[in-house]
C-alpha cells in the first residue's frame, strides 16, 4: 500500500504539470490565473506545502506510512479540483464566455 501511495502522488505531481502546461497552450496563461479563486486555491493546493505538513506531523507522531496515504488523498483531491477548474473553464469557453487572466 505504501508503494501505491507513492506512485500516486508522483502520478498527481506529474499530471498537474501537464494540466497546468495544457491549460496554458489552450487559454493562453496559467490556470491559477484564471480568477482570484484560482490563485488562492493555488496557495492551498500546492503540493509541496500541505505535503511537508502531513509529512512533518506524521513523523512526529511516529507514523510516517499513515502520512503517504494522506498525502496521496490530498494529491488526489487537489488534481481533482484542478481538473474540475479546467473543465469550468472550457465548458464557459464552449458557451462563448471568454476566458481572461484576471491580473490582466
Amino acid at each position: 500500500a505504501l508503494r501505491i501511495a507513492c506512485i500516486v502522488i508522483l502520478a498527481c505531481y506529474v499530471l498537474g504539470r501537464v494540466s497546468e502546461t495544457a491549460f496554458k497552450l489552450r487559454f493562453g496563461f496559467n490556470q491559477f490565473l484564471w480568477c482570484p479563486f484560482d490563485s488562492k486555491l493555488r496557495l492551498i493546493i500546492a503540493r509541496r506545502n500541505p505535503l511537508l505538513l502531513i509529512l512533518t506531523v506524521s513523523v512526529a507522531l511516529r507514523d510516517p506510512v499513515t502520512a503517504y496515504h494522506v498525502a496521496a488523498l490530498w494529491s488526489v483531491l487537489s488534481i481533482g479540483l484542478q481538473t474540475w477548474r479546467w473543465l469550468q473553464a472550457e465548458s464557459l469557453r464552449y458557451r462563448g464566455v471568454e476566458i481572461t487572466n484576471w491580473l490582466a
